[in-house]
This record gives structure tokens, C-alpha cells and sequence, in this order.
């Protein structure tokens, strides 16, 4: 007994530490997804800010270009009004001058107009005019320069280059706050992912632990069996039969040259495991006297060879009860004495005249196997544009089983993600059957049944935006994924116990590449 419950605390310590090494695992895959999308993140954000600051030393520039020019536009507008002003002083002077001249001309040319001097005074009343023309002309521009100059909005200007540096600035603020939190973020990941490596190692130290004791335990175990129980254990408990093994017993008086005839009949008697430790010889010799159509007992119809013997119980071609009457059934866990009845010559050798009765063999439970699905995707995943339409999914996964004849319900189909590790034939954690139960029911889709006129039952389940792998991860773009198809009992099974689960194969043919992109 203590044997047994050691291996059990040790079987159970190690499911633990399989299950803590699985998250541990899962934790490590999630901080690396998360250290990689950081790393992407921190570039992206290093690649704004780069622009953030070109744009900046650009606003910048533009600030220090437009003050300056604000500042030479006002100079401008003050000499230009003044050039404008003298100008026009000017312009007055010549004309005066030449409202002079041509009064001069006027009263020569009323005295004497063949004289000398009248004509010098015509030619100097042409130049003068031409020259009060050109002030004319001259004051005429300065006021129209002084004016254009004027116009020049290099005060709006200012305000809006100002304005631009003030939004630039801050938008370089707002990108080095975050590459700075991007940069903490890949930072954090990276010790969250040193972390993650360095439990995972301790974990895997503890379950090789803990491993170790089990198989120490087990190997006492099968050694305690086999030297003091006669080597007896049961194996193959599968849907109709199970295989009870032992040793026959050895003549005690070999080496006395007194040949004796040991076991007269083998028999095996099935009790329930919650009763192993209440079953005696006494309930195994009240079974043994009543009538033989009554004995829920079975007798091994073989000669005992030197060696270990099989008797392989088929008790659904029989009606098998155990040792209470009842009829064996699934899911009910069971052990299996052997009843050795001596032979009335050895028992006189022996001066005993009872039986041997040996100690409970290992427990087992009878139970139907679900069916297995086998997963192609080349040829499950058949996506039509009707699919897409009325369940906005990226793939339909189908596939058809034949269920057991031996089942009376249907069993619950649960479609896994795993996600695949580059460059490796299999995911880079642990993942089996066990473990397959354990994941949590927001982790994996549950196929649909589909109403076809096959033979086969057919399933189909719908994977997209909101599907998440495993460890309960939304599924990334590119990224390949492994499917697996958990066979197991449904929510309308009653008999959970009776029935054991499934879980497809996982090979490079389970293996598939998931796109957010439109799939035709």
C-alpha cells in the first residue's frame, strides 16, 4: 500500500510539474513573441523619430530664416519709404526749377527769338523737361517700391513659421517619449524572456527530479511484485478485453527431490479497486465453494509452464462480474487477485491446507477509446467564399471520423493551434494528451457536426480573427501553426470515466501557414 500511494503522489507530482513546465514553456514563448514584436516596434519608432528630428532641425532653420528676413523686410519698408519721400523732394525741386526755365524761355522768346541766347534757352527748357519727367517717372517708382515692401506679410510669416516650429517640436516630443517607452518596453521584454529562460530551467530540473524518484519508485515497485506478488499486473485494458500476467508458483520442496504437483487450478478474481484492501482469503474461499455457474470467478484453462503466464480476458464475449456480483463495466476502476487452489499433496507437504491468495495487481480501468481524427491540411482546410461570408472566418477546417460501434453518444471535437517553431519538426515545448485536456476552453474551437449523407460523420470548424492558439495568444500573421484535433467526451456524456480520449497525430502535415490576407 505504501508503494502504491508513493507512486501515485509521485505520478501526480509529476503531471504537476509537466503542467507547470508546459505554462513555464508558454511563458517563455509569449515573452520572446513579445520581445521580437518590441524589437519591431523599437525600429519602427527609431525610424519617426529620425524624421521627427530632420523635421525639427528643419522647422528650426525655417524659424531662424524667417525671423531674420522679418527683421531685413521692416529695415526695407523704413528705407524704402524714406527713399520714396526724398524722392519725391527731389521730384518737386526739378519741377519748380523747370516751371523756372520755362518762364525764361517765355519772355526770351517774346524779346528775341533769333538770338543766341534764346536758343540755349530752348535747349535747356528740353533737358529740364526731360529731367522733370524722369523725377516724375523716378518718384513715381520709389512710391510704388515703398508700397510693394510695405506689402510683404513678413510679420504673418513669422507667426506661422513660429506656429510650424511650435507643432514640429512637440511632435518630436511626443516620438522621443515613444521610442523612449518602446525602448523600456523591449527592455522589459528581454528580462521578462532572461526570467522565462531561467524558471523554465527550473522547472525541467524539478519534473527530471521528480522523474527520477517516480521511476525509482516504479522500479521498487515492479520488484516488490515481482519477487513477493508473483510478478502479477494487468496490462492492455482496451474495449473488450485485458491481459492478466503472473508467475506460477515453484515447488518449495525442489531441492528436498520431492516432485510434487503445486497448483491444482489458477483462478482470477476481479475486485473493485475501492475493496481491494477488504478483500481476504476468507470472501475468495466462499466464492471458490459455491456453485461453479455461480462463481464470479474465472479459471485459467492453461498448463503452467516454467515462466511467466497470459490469460487474456475477453468479458464482453462473456458476462464477467466481480467478486460482488456485479457485471464489469467501464470506467469503474478494478484490480485482480489470483487465487492459487494446491494441490491435496502439496498441502499435506506443506502441513497447510489452505490456499494462496495473492495481493492486489495494479489497478485498471475498462474504457471505450474515442475515435482518433487524422488531420491532412493540405485537404482540411477548404475555405469557400459562402464560409467567409456567414461566419467572417479566414479557414474552415474539415474533416470526417467514423465513430465507434461500441459508442452509444458522440464525443466533443476540440481543434488546437500550436504554435510552430522555425526550423523544428515539432513545437518547442511539451504537449501530449495530458496536457491537450488541460487547455482552457477560450484556447481551442470546437468543430460543428455537418449534416451529409455520408457514411462518415463530417465536422468542420471555422478559424479566424478571434481565434487564439494554445496558450490562449491571437494568432499572428505569416506565423505557422501545427492543428490538433482533441477527441474527448461531450457535456452530454454521463459515463466521462468510461471512455478514454484522443489526440491526432502532430507532423508536418498538420502544419499550415496562417494569413490575415483575402483568401480566394
Amino acid at each position: 500500500m505504501s508503494q502504491e500511494v508513493d507512486q501515485k503522489k509521485l505520478g501526480s507530482q509529476k503531471n504537476a510539474a509537466l503542467f507547470t513546465l508546459y505554462h513555464a514553456q508558454g511563458a517563455e514563448i509569449i515573452a520572446a513573441e513579445k520581445l521580437e514584436a518590441a524589437g519591431k516596434q523599437a525600429v519602427f519608432q527609431a525610424t519617426v523619430r529620425k524624421q521627427a528630428v530632420n523635421s525639427s532641425n528643419m522647422a528650426n532653420n525655417q524659424l531662424a530664416s524667417t525671423t531674420q528676413a522679418s527683421q531685413y523686410i521692416r529695415q526695407s519698408v523704413t528705407n524704402a519709404a524714406v527713399c520714396a519721400a526724398n524722392v519725391k523732394v527731389a521730384a518737386n525741386s526739378i519741377l519748380r526749377l523747370a516751371g523756372d526755365i520755362g518762364n525764361i524761355f517765355s519772355i526770351l522768346m517774346a524779346a528775341d527769338q533769333d538770338s543766341a541766347l534764346y536758343k540755349s534757352a530752348e535747349y535747356i527748357r528740353d533737358l529740364i523737361n526731360d529731367t522733370a519727367y524722369s523725377a516724375e517717372t523716378a518718384s513715381h517708382t520709389a512710391m510704388e517700391a515703398s508700397m510693394y515692401t510695405s506689402e510683404v506679410a513678413s510679420a504673418t510669416l513669422l507667426d506661422q513659421s513660429k506656429n510650424t516650429n511650435g507643432l514640429v517640436n512637440n511632435l518630436l516630443k511626443s516620438c522621443s517619449a515613444d521610442f523612449d517607452a518602446t525602448s523600456q518596453a523591449a527592455a522589459a521584454a528581454s528580462r521578462e524572456l532572461d526570467t522565462a529562460v531561467v524558471n523554465r530551467g527550473l522547472v525541467e530540473g524539478n519534473l527530471q527530479d521528480i522523474a527520477v524518484d517516480l521511476d525509482a519508485a516504479q522500479s521498487v515497485y515492479r520488484t516488490m511484485n515481482e519477487r513477493l506478488n508473483l510478478d502479477l499486473n494487468v496490462d492492455n485494458p482496451g474495449e473488450t478485453s485485458f491481459t492478466v500476467h503472473f508467475a506460477p508458483i515453484v515447488n518449495a520442496f525442489e531441492d528436498r527431490n520431492m516432485p510434487l504437483p503445486v497448483v491444482q487450478d489458477y483462478y482470477i478474481i476481479v475486485v473493485k479497486n475501492s475493496k481491494k484492501f477488504t478483500f481476504s482469503m476468507a470472501t475468495a474461499a466462499a466464492i471458490l465453494e459455491e456453485e461453479e455457474s455461480k462463481r464470479h470467478i474465472l479459471k485459467i484453462d492453461i498448463s503452467i509452464p516454467q515462466g511467466t503466464c497470459s490469460q487474456m480476458v475477453k468479458f464482453k464475449e462473456q458476462v464477467l462480474k466481480d467478486a460482488d456480483g456485479d457485471e464489469i463495466c467501464y470506467g469503474q476502476p478494478y484490480v485482480v487477485f489470483l487465487l492459487a487452489a494446491y494441490t491435496q499433496a502439496y498441502k499435506m507437504a506443506l502441513n497447510d491446507f489452505s490456499n494462496y491468495l495473492s495481493a492486489p495487481s495494479n489497478t485498471f480501468v475498462l474504457t471505450i477509446l474515442w475515435p482518433k481524427v487524422q488531420i491532412t491540411v493540405k485537404s482540411a482546410f477548404v475555405t469557400t467564399k459562402k464560409d467567409k461570408e456567414q461566419t467572417g472566418s479566414i479557414y474552415a477546417l474539415r474533416f470526417h471520423i467514423k465513430q465507434n460501434p461500441l459508442c452509444d453518444c458522440l464525443p466533443e471535437y476540440r481543434c488546437i493551434l500550436l504554435p510552430a517553431t522555425t526550423g523544428l519538426s515539432k513545437p518547442g515545448f511539451v504537449f501530449d494528451l495530458a496536457i491537450a485536456q488541460q487547455v482552457a476552453p477560450g484556447n481551442y474551437t470546437v468543430a460543428a457536426y455537418m449534416d451529409t449523407k455520408d457514411m462518415d460523420d463530417h465536422y468542420i470548424a471555422y478559424i479566424g480573427g478571434e481565434t487564439t492558439d494554445n496558450f490562449g495568444s491571437p494568432l499572428t500573421d505569416q506565423a505557422e501553426y501545427y492543428v490538433l484535433v482533441l477527441t474527448t467526451s461531450s457535456p452530454t456524456v454521463e459515463n466521462t470515466a468510461g471512455f478514454t480520449d484522443t489526440l491526432s497525430d502532430l507532423g508536418v502535415h498538420s502544419k499550415f501557414q496562417y494569413q490575415i490576407s483575402d483568401r480566394s
